[in-house]
């Protein structure tokens, strides 16, 4: 959120009206390994089931193998890099949630 906050700032600084930005992290982490990361940081005894794309999403379904942002025209716009890693934003949203 840090950084998404930042960049709407910086954005509003500079002639980026009608222009249209990806914003995101280009850390890239496979569903299982975020399902893995989130069960440690919240010390939890969930159990991660695997169920196929087609299952969940019909047969139409076409699974990107990569789901990374291109965030190079945001970083162009306002110099900015991503400056917070998945394990950060995790760690994060578990607190606030716990104090909210």
């Amino acid at each position: 959120v840090d950084d998404v906050v930042n960049y709407l700032i910086k954005l509003a600084e500079v002639k980026a009206y009608g222009e249209v930005f990806n914003i995101g992290q280009t850390e890239e982490i496979s569903i299982k390994n975020l399902a893995e990361l989130i069960i440690e940081k919240t010390n939890s005894n969930s159990q991660i089931i695997f169920k196929s794309h087609e299952e969940v999403f019909g047969k139409a379904f076409e699974d990107p193998k990569r789901r990374t942002p291109g965030i190079d025209k945001i970083i162009e716009f306002t110099g900015m890099k991503p400056t917070k890693n998945i394990e950060f934003m995790i760690e994060n949203i578990i607190n606030f949630k716990k104090n909210n």
